[in-house]
């Protein structure tokens, strides 16, 4: 788990992964809410969950880091890994957040610590990022939590950040 001063950033385990995928999340955990009809469910079942299963030693950078509000115990969005660094060293980070939580600087402020904690880990090199074009709110989160803008390529920009 991460820690900023508002926010905690939880990684998921399989066993949460799991219950959340197969919808036996019996205990009602508040991290199974941001799935829930949100796009992330599909991967979550269909690429997450797979990865996971087939590299339990790598999860941390498949899973599903939950954003919770320390103060308010609700859980604003998520953030994570697109899998594990090649043999070049980099990882793809990618976020999203609840429409009701957007322009607060939660997102930003996640992404900054779930970056900070990644490129201190042995063998990361730097972070990339993607996103489209014309997404504005995206790309100023991804200004702020340091990334470099890179080439454009159809209609998305590329981005990173060395260590």
């Amino acid at each position: 788990m991460l820690h900023t001063p508002r926010l905690e950033i939880i990684p998921l385990n399989p066993e949460e992964l799991e219950k959340i995928a197969t919808g036996s999340d019996n205990l009602g955990s508040p991290h199974s809410t941001i799935l829930e009809d949100h796009p992330l469910a599909e991967a979550l079942k269909n690429d997450i969950l797979p990865a996971v299963r087939k590299d339990l030693q790598n999860f941390l950078w498949y899973t599903v880091w939950i954003i919770h509000l320390k103060e308010s115990k609700k859980t604003a969005g998520s953030c994570g890994f697109k899998g594990p660094a090649g043999k070049d060293g980099w990882v793809e980070v990618g976020f999203g957040i609840l429409p009701a939580f957007r322009c607060l600087g939660y997102m930003t402020e996640a992404l900054k610590e779930l970056i900070s904690w990644a490129l201190k880990q042995p063998g990361i090199y730097g972070i990339t990022a993607s996103t489209h074009k014309d997404n504005l709110p995206s790309i100023r989160v991804l200004e702020k939590a340091g990334l470099t803008r890179g080439n454009l390529h159809d209609d998305h920009v590329f981005w990173i950040k060395r260590r």
